[in-house]
């Protein structure tokens, strides 16, 4: 059942990796200056690299499976605590919203807004497969495949929201890309879709969350991952997202699979458009279609550039170096993509 409510409910629900998590930790950090505009964000816990599940928790519980399901206690009880608030605007973020739009739009006021980004495919695979290097432990070298990994955008969460007619007359579909933000800043445009005033303070000091490695960090990295790592993962990650060694502008997509590739995501995008009449993609589309790709480097690296990403760590967190040589020492008969990482570490 619908809650009853005559305050404004906007919930940003992604997509994965446009930018929720430097929105929520902007959205955190400026909490007491959007309660004094009338807005409502609650507050929530990130881990040390600023990454979390946002407002999840608010509407959202975990199940026997481990996933996330919507709850529709926590619903009430959010909205209640909210009606009974001074604030004018409930406003939730989490990518975990993405996937119960539906769900969501009959549980909470028919007034209520939801905002959701969708960025290049191409860039999505890259960066999704970026993550499971980082986080998941992927040892294989990128596959350019639409359906790797986390599929180009989780657009089958979009999709679904598409096709629920009471979530797609209330649903905000938004580009994610700097030249078509509005207010040239994804916080900025993210409260204009909202309808929503500006917000408040220094909207430039949206901080970049969950940065990516360069190409040396991100192979140094997966060669790490074919060791058993544990909780030293979290650790290394934390210490190769600040490490400046290596490239930082490449692409992993030789310019034969993004010739292949490029087509089909434009593809998506018509499909998106014509199916659902959604014309807010079209300018991304347009500016994809005569976009440049960043320089394309195999996933080869040299000795050297292994050497510099440890020299890196053991200047900026000699602990992380020397637990990942004790692991590396411990597994001598480890397979690993590069020979020279072993003498890298100092094993």
């Amino acid at each position: 059942m619908i809650h009853p409510m005559t305050k404004a409910v906007v919930v940003h629900a992604g997509l994965p990796k446009t930018g929720t998590s430097a929105v929520q930790g902007w959205l955190n950090t400026n909490h007491d200056a959007l309660a004094a505009l009338g807005i409502d964000y609650p507050t929530h816990p990130v881990d040390g690299n600023g990454v979390g599940i946002g407002n999840a928790g608010r509407l959202l519980e975990r199940g026997s499976d481990g996933r996330l399901h919507v709850a529709p206690t926590r619903v009430r009880n959010t909205l209640d605590r909210f009606a009974s608030g001074p604030h004018h605007t409930l406003l939730l973020s989490s990518e975990f919203f993405g996937s119960k739009v539906g769900q969501l739009a009959d549980l909470l006021p028919a007034s209520t807004r939801f905002v959701m980004y969708v960025r290049d495919p191409m860039e999505f695979l890259e960066s999704d497969y970026n993550q499971g290097v980082k986080r998941a432990g992927f040892k294989a070298k990128i596959r350019p495949e639409p359906n790797a990994y986390g599929g180009w955008l989780g657009h089958g969460d979009l999709k679904r929201a598409l096709t629920d007619i009471s979530a797609a007359e209330i649903l905000s579909v938004r580009p994610y890309h700097s030249s078509l933000f509005e207010g040239g800043n994804i916080l900025t445009d993210l409260f204009a879709a909202a309808e929503l005033p500006a917000p408040p303070g220094d909207i430039l000091g949206l901080r970049r969350v969950n940065s990516s490695y360069t190409l040396s960090a991100l192979e140094f990295k997966r060669t790490a991952n074919h060791l058993p790592l544990g909780d030293l993962t979290r650790d290394l990650d934390r210490v190769l997202q600040r490490c400046p060694a290596g490239y930082t502008r490449y692409t992993l997509i030789s310019p034969a699979d993004y010739s292949r590739l490029r087509p089909m995501a434009d593809a998506e995008f018509r499909e998106i458009r014509d199916l659902f009449d959604v014309h807010s993609l079209e300018p991304l589309r347009k500016i994809l279609a005569d976009m440049t790709p960043d320089p394309f480097y195999p996933q080869e690296i040299a000795t050297d550039d292994l050497e510099a990403v440890a020299g890196y760590v053991s200047s900026d967190r000699p602990d992380v170096l020397e637990a990942l040589r004790e692991v590396a020492r411990a597994h001598p008969d480890a397979v690993l993509p590069y020979h020279g990482f072993r003498s890298a570490v100092g094993v």
